[in-house]
């Protein structure tokens, strides 16, 4: 059992950042989003939620509007929550979330897949692969319909090939579906620009892409790396790559170059119905996290948003 006095608040100016990283490096549910390195990037200001000596941590990600100081989670950031190598129970969830101080009056989060807890069914649709086994037996569990589309995708000799300009994959991405993610600000990209630099310097940043014979782009994804998985941060395809089914041989060809590896997919998935769709015809393992809201505005102000699900 962990006591809620052993659960302190850092500031981040006062945070370990190597003790802190090695807590995620360690932990059971280690996540690229959790380091140090990554909320620096992505994170307008962040502290954190410390159990003893970082043998467990929680990034509290957050920003002032109004004179309110709100906790919220950073663009492309999908999960992060609770880490750490102990067995993370429902009672060490709620005590984190308990320890939350009172001065955060309001926070939209997403806990990791390892921080279920019962009083909210809010989840939200993540989906992974393993890639330990041989491609000709990660291709066995396929469904026939994808099979088909890079059958079909083949007959137009598109070449598979790795990039070195992230920036065009993040281009790509904000031109073609920058209208439909209009959360997404000139600072948030800039920031992931910053963020893709500094992991290509350190070996994990991947981007692959499609074009067809005469070089011209079709489809383009960028996978971010850690010691387990690779990330599907950004995916973007053109029109014409759609016409092609560019991205089905995308990621079968992804899928075979690191077969065997022992690393994870992870896929990010959708709660939209057309790419979780795609992605399903990989046969990946659904894993889902959570969406936890607090809210104690004052009464005017929490009129405008729902009640806690905490």
């Amino acid at each position: 059992m962990v006591s809620q006095s052993t659960i302190q608040y850092i500031r981040g100016a006062d945070i370990d950042k190597k003790k802190w990283d090695t807590c995620i490096k360690n932990s059971q549910n280690g996540l690229i989003y959790g380091y140090s390195f990554y909320l620096d990037h992505m994170a307008k200001h962040w502290d954190g939620l410390v159990l003893e000596d970082y043998k467990a941590v929680m990034p509290l990600t957050w920003n002032r509007k109004w004179g309110i100081n709100y906790l919220y989670q950073p663009p492309f950031t999908q999960q992060l929550g609770i880490f750490s190598s102990l067995d993370i129970d429902e009672v060490l969830v709620k005590k984190f979330l308990v320890a939350i101080p009172t001065h955060f009056r309001f926070a939209e989060i997403f806990l990791n897949y390892k921080n279920s807890f019962r009083g909210t069914d809010a989840q939200r649709i993540n989906l992974v692969l393993a890639l330990n086994e041989s491609f000709d037996r990660i291709k066995t569990k396929f469904r026939k319909s994808l099979l088909q589309s890079v059958e079909r995708s083949k007959r137009y000799n598109l070449q598979y090939l790795p990039s070195e300009n992230y920036l065009e994959a993040i281009e790509y991405f904000r031109v073609l579906y920058g209208n439909k993610l209009p959360h997404l600000t000139t600072d948030d990209y800039s920031r992931f620009s910053s963020l893709c630099e500094y992991l290509k310097l350190n070996h994990q940043l991947l981007t692959r892409e499609i074009v067809d014979p005469g070089g011209k782009l079709l489809s383009i994804t960028l996978f971010l790396k850690d010691q387990y998985r690779f990330y599907n941060i950004i995916s973007a395809t053109t029109e014409e790559g759609r016409k092609r089914e560019a991205a089905h041989f995308l990621f079968y060809e992804f899928i075979k170059e690191f077969s065997g590896s022992g690393m994870t997919l992870d896929i990010e998935g959708s709660d939209i119905k057309g790419i979780y769709a795609f992605y399903k015809k990989f046969s990946p393992v659904l894993e889902p996290y959570f969406f936890v809201r607090i809210n104690q505005l004052p009464f005017l102000l929490r009129l405008l948003k729902p009640a806690s699900t905490i």
